[in-house]
């Protein structure tokens, strides 16, 4: 996936001989690669672009342009989720993407995300860093933040004659949602991995070690603990690298995933959703060329 950033101001446009120099970057001090697309004003009308893709420790430069904007908007995901965001909305797609307004995204098929805001500094230079613990900053004249929508109240009923007024139901916390976990919590059956709550990462990674065949071929893969090498007739056709993640970017949640990338082109990898898993075999999904796959010992 390409990390994508654009940088969005509000502020007064000024007629200057020569525009600001504005420099927006992003540095990725996660793990994996991240992506990011970024919004901004262009004109009277706001704009969203993407990706922008930044490896791990690699920072990678957005905006490099004379800009008169000061504030600018970003929103960033890697192969494990999202990152945090604010409540200033933008279109986006999975896909590469320059869109223009911020309105009706869903009803002109695009999703509908939350971005983050970052000031330009007066040299005319920010840089982001991607980690698990940013913190939004909010300042003056930026793009106005959409309130969350208030929770329709039903009208108390009236009492009936001769009847006791109903004792109000009492209200049900929301149950948080349960997130990925990376520590191995218990023992469960081979077959039951893919429904473990949370998720057993540990377990997935032990079962898929081995050595496979793939059903309809006559490809063997062997699986280490993050590497792979494919086999026709005992030579090597394909290695690479492998691990798992919760979901397949921009694929409705569903996982969990194998994410893989071949030593052959490093700067590409591939997803697929893992669908199940055995003490026999296996079956991934791409949701990118829709096509299935199993493996079996």
């Amino acid at each position: 996936m390409r990390i994508v950033t654009h940088v969005l101001g509000a502020g007064c446009l000024l007629t200057l001989a020569t525009p600001a120099m504005a420099e927006l970057r992003f540095c990725n001090e996660t793990d994996v690669n991240a992506s990011i697309a970024i919004g901004y004003l262009a004109g009277d009308k706001w704009t969203s672009e993407g990706w922008w893709t930044a490896q791990p420790g690699q920072c990678v430069t957005t905006v490099d342009a004379p800009q008169p904007q000061a504030f600018y908007y970003w929103h960033a995901v890697n192969e494990v989720g999202e990152f945090a965001s604010e409540a200033y909305f933008f279109c986006a797609v999975d896909d590469v993407f320059t869109i223009i307004g911020d309105e009706d995204c869903e009803a002109r098929g695009h999703n509908r995300l939350g971005f983050n805001e970052v000031q330009i500094g007066a040299d005319g230079a920010r840089e982001v860093r991607l980690t698990a613990d940013l913190a939004p900053k909010p300042v003056a004249l930026r793009k106005t933040v959409e309130p969350e929508p208030e929770a329709e109240v039903a009208a108390a009923p009236e009492p009936k004659p001769a009847e006791p007024e109903p004792e109000p139901k009492p209200q049900t916390a929301a149950q948080p949602v349960p997130q990925p976990s990376f520590t191995l919590t218990k023992d469960v059956a081979v077959a039951d991995l893919l429904s473990s709550t949370p998720l057993d990462f540990p377990g997935i990674k032990s079962a898929l070690k081995g050595e496979w065949m793939r059903e309809g071929g006559s490809q063997t893969t062997v699986v280490a603990a993050n590497r792979f090498e494919d086999f026709e007739d005992g030579t090597v056709t394909a290695a690479g690298d492998w691990r798992l993640a919760a979901t397949c970017p921009g694929h409705g949640g569903q996982g969990p995933a194998i994410v893989i990338r071949y030593d052959e082109n490093p700067g590409e990898s591939l997803c697929m959703v893992l669908e199940q898993i055995g003490d026999t075999g296996f079956t991934m999904f791409d949701p990118a060329s829709e096509q299935r796959v199993t493996y079996t010992r």
